[in-house]
C-alpha cells in the first residue's frame, strides 16, 4: 500500500525536520506514530560499556558455533562435499571474528573522539553485516560442481592426448618409450611397421625379449641408463634389421620428468639415415677414385681460382715435374711459374674460357730451374669449393716437337 502525502503535508514535514535539526525520515515516522495513536521513542544511545558486552555476546555466539563445527568434523561419515564445506565456514568464521572486531575497534574509537553515544541497532548493523549466505557457499562446493569441473578436465586431457596421438602417428620418424627396467611402454605406428610387429606386441617387452643382437642391446641399454642417471640427452647411430633390411638411424634418447622431478622414463627419436649414408659412401668412394686418378695421372693437373689465378690445388706430377714441392707451388700463380705467353693471348685465352667453358692451346713453361718445356694445356671451367676455377691438364709435348718440324719441312 503507498501512501500518497498532500503537498501542504510534505511542507510542513520539511519545515518541522529542518526546526528540530533532525532527518525528514524521523519526522515522518514521529507524524505517522501520533497520527495513529502509537507511542513514539528513538533510539536510545549507547556507551562503550553497553558496546562491549554486545561484542562479549557476539564472541560467545561464534565460539559455540565453532564448537559444533569441530564436534559436526569429527564425524567419519562425513563426505569430502561436507568436509569441504565445513572447512568454508570455519574460514569464513575465523574472518568474521576478525573484521569483526576491527569493525568495532574502530566504531569505538570514533564514539570516543565525537564523545557522544552511537545508537544500539546501528551499532548492531555495522558488526553483522558479514553474514554469510551458507546455501550459495554450499552449492559453490556441491558434488554436482566438482563433477562438471572432473568433466572438463578430463574433456581437455583427452583432447590434448587425442592431438599428441596424432602427431606421434603422422611423424616418419621412429618414437617409443622406454620404463626404467628397459621395457616398451609406448611406440608409434611406423616404429612398429618398421620392427614388422604390431604396436600391442612391443608393450611390456625389452630389447632382449625382441631378439635384438647382444651388442645393440647392450649398448642401447648403457646409453639408456646413462639418461637416467645424468638425466641429459643422447645422440649417437645405430643399424638395427627391419622388414626392410639392415636399416642406419640417427636417435636422440631423451629423459621424461615425473611430476617430482625424478626421470621415470626414457623417449626416443629415430630417424631413418639409410640413404644418406649411402650417398655419403659413394661420394666418399667417387672422392677417393678422384683422388687417385688425379694424383697418379701422366699429365701435369693444375686447379687455378679464376679470379686470382693462383693454384688452388696440383698433383704431384705438376709439382715434380716443375721442380717444386707441393705447398711451394700452391703459394704461386700462373704467372709466377714462367708461363711464356704474351699478355694479349693470355687475355684471349680467359676469355675465351669465360664464353665456352673450354679451351686447348700450346704455350712454353719455364721451370723453377729455368728450363723450358713446350706443353699442351687443356682447360676447362669447373666449380670448386664453392668457387670458380680453372681445371688444367698439362702435357709435355717436347719428343713431339722434332717430328712435327721434320712433317713441317716435308711439305715445303
Amino acid at each position: 500500500m503507498t501512501f500518497r502525502f498532500p503537498l501542504a503535508l510534505a511542507e510542513e514535514i520539511s519545515s518541522l525536520a529542518k526546526a528540530k535539526g533532525t532527518d525528514k525520515t524521523t519526522v515522518v515516522v514521529e507524524t505517522l506514530t501520533k497520527a495513529f495513536g502509537l507511542p513514539f521513542s528513538t533510539p536510545a544511545p549507547v556507551t562503550t560499556e553497553a558496546l562491549q558486552q554486545q561484542l562479549n555476546k557476539l564472541d560467545n555466539k561464534i565460539r559455540t558455533v565453532s564448537e559444533q563445527l569441530a564436534e559436526l568434523r569429527a564425524k567419519t561419515h562425513l563426505d569430502n562435499s561436507t568436509l569441504s564445506i565445513i572447512a568454508a565456514l570455519e574460514q569464513s568464521i575465523a574472518s568474521f571474528k576478525s573484521l569483526g572486531a576491527i569493525a568495532a575497534q574502530e566504531s569505538i574509537i570514533a564514539q570516543e573522539a565525537k564523545e557522544e553515544p552511537l545508537p544500539l541497532d546501528t551499532k548492531e548493523n555495522s558488526v553483522f553485516s558479514l553474514e554469510v549466505d551458507h546455501q550459495k557457499l554450499e552449492g559453490s562446493f556441491s558434488e554436482e560442481h566438482q563433477v562438471n569441473d572432473q568433466r572438463q578436465l578430463i574433456t581437455q586431457l583427452i583432447h590434448h592426448a587425442g592431438t599428441l596421438e596424432q602427431i606421434l602417428c603422422a611423424a616418419p620418424d621412429l618414437i617409443f618409450v622406454h620404463d626404467r627396467l628397459g621395457r616398451y611402454t609406448y611406440i608409434n605406428p611406423a616404429g612398429a611397421r618398421a620392427l614388422g610387429f604390431e604396436r600391442s606386441y612391443f608393450i611390456g617387452k625389452t630389447f632382449q625379449e625382441l631378439d635384438f643382437l647382444p651388442e645393440i642391446t647392450n649398448s642401447f641399454a648403457s646409453q639408456r641408463e646413462a639418461v637416467f642417471t645424468t638425466g641429459r640427452a643422447v645422440n649417437d647411430e645405430l643399424s638395427i634389421p627391419t622388414v626392410h633390411g639392415n636399416r642406419n638411424y640417427d636417435y636422440i634418447l631423451s629423459p621424461i620428468q615425473s611430476a617430482d622431478g625424478s626421470i621415470d622414463s626414457v623417449v626416443c627419436a629415430a630417424r631413418d639415415i639409410t640413404e644418406r649414408k649411402q650417398m655419403e659412401t659413394a661420394l666418399r668412394e667417387s672422392e677417393e677414385k678422384y683422388r687417385h686418378l688425379f694424383e697418379f695421372a701422366n699429365d701435369s693437373i693444375f686447379i687455378i681460382d679464376a679470379s686470382t689465378h693462383r693454384f688452388l690445388n696440383v698433383n704431384w706430377n705438376a709439382a715434380r715435374r716443375l721442380g717444386y714441392t707441393r705447398q711451394e707451388l700452391l703459394q704461386l700463380s700462373v704467372d709466377e711459374i714462367g708461363l711464356l705467353i704474351s699478355d694479349e693471348r693470355r687475355h684471349a685465352i680467359v676469355q675465351e674460357l669465360r664464353t665456352t667453358g673450354h679451351i686447348t692451346f700450346e704455350c712454353v713453361y719455364r721451370c723453377k730451374d729455368g728450363i723450358e718445356i713446350p706443353v699442351e694445356i687443356s682447360s676447362r671451367v669447373i666449380e670448386y669449393g664453392n668457387r670458380l676455377a680453372f681445371q688444367s691438364f698439362v702435357r709435355d709435348i717436347t719428343e713431339c716437337k722434332p717430328v712435327e718440324r721434320v712433317l713441317y719441312n716435308s711439305k715445303k
